[in-house]
């Protein structure tokens, strides 16, 4: 017996249900194109694939899917700020980076006045880094190695490459800040939390600004962003949808320039956790729980201090 998958060139999500790799199921795979796009060639004819082989578990029914949609995508599938790097600071262009990191100024010297480390948790390209490096001795970290070679030249500062949900630098701060949303890319909120606060002088503050809670998810929603600058011209499209506790951005970039129209796809999955996991959090590392409901952008931030 046959199991038809309609996937997209896009994203390759499964329209079947993936238990049906469970019983054995030989698949065929057909994939559907995407609508013309200019600059980026496309036949507009479906494809399909048989496999050669039943597909026995969930794990190679994926994979599968994978090489199917890459061998018949006309845009390039990105992972996460995989390929993107180079576009991140021209798409949030319009952030205020120096009033944000005020704020996270403020709120530290509020809560530890001598305090004169920080360490800059999930740093992207160091635009915050850029700004704190003036009034504390800073380092930053980052998973992707583009955005470390980026905010180190930014900035000047040490920047590490590695995961925050589990790091170890042998190296305390006054202050460790986690910003503009990343805890929402972690899947273990405990192990990224208390990474950071083995990290703190006794005394010292975490500072993290979250990601979308489930009660605050629009799902739906389609996002448009055009930025342009340097003879670059970016429009991004976003649509989303919740999977479980995850919610899932998939990211269409038309990228254009003098030498042609690149067409980027990358998807996002950053996961909704509750007020109360992040307070459950905290207090397992031995951390306070404050939850400033505005923080330097809006979107509220919460904050933890170590014990003495």
């Amino acid at each position: 017996m046959a199991v038809t998958l309609m996937l997209t060139p896009q994203i390759g999500w499964l329209t079947t249900p993936i238990e049906a790799a469970s019983e054995g199921y030989a698949i065929v795979v057909e994939i559907a194109q995407p609508a013309p796009v200019p600059g980026v060639a496309s036949s507009g004819v479906p494809r399909t694939y048989s496999s050669a082989l039943p597909v026995t578990d969930a794990i190679a029914l994926g994979e599968l899917a994978k090489e199917h949609v890459a061998a018949a995508s006309p845009v390039r599938l990105l992972n996460m700020f995989d390929k993107s790097a180079h576009l991140y600071d021209l798409a949030y262009s319009f952030k205020n980076y120096g009033a944000e990191s005020a704020w996270v100024r403020n709120a530290i010297h509020a809560r530890v006045p001598q305090a004169r480390s920080l360490l800059d948790v999930a740093c992207g390209t160091g635009k915050h880094l850029e700004h704190l490096r003036d009034e504390f001795d800073c380092q930053g970290l980052d998973l992707n190695p583009e955005f470390v070679e980026l905010a180190q030249q930014r900035t000047g500062v040490k920047v590490h490459g590695a995961s925050m949900d589990s790091f170890d630098l042998d190296e305390k701060f006054d202050a460790v800040v986690c910003l503009f949303s990343s805890i929402g890319y972690t899947s273990d909120l405990s192990g990224a939390i208390c990474s950071m606060a083995r990290h703190l002088n006794p005394g010292g503050v975490l500072i993290v600004e979250p990601w979308l809670r489930p009660d605050q998810w629009a799902a739906g929603q389609v996002q448009v962003l055009d930025q342009a600058a340097d003879g670059i011209r970016l429009v991004r499209m976003t649509t989303s949808w919740v999977d479980g506790s995850q919610s899932i951005l998939d990211m269409h970039y038309l990228v254009a320039s003098p030498s042609g129209i690149e067409h980027l796809v990358e998807t996002h999955r950053m996961t909704l956790f509750t007020l109360a996991e992040y307070e459950a959090a905290f207090l397992a590392s031995d951390l306070t729980f404050e939850f400033d409901q505005e923080g330097p952008t809006g979107r509220g931030v919460l904050i933890g201090l170590a014990s003495y």
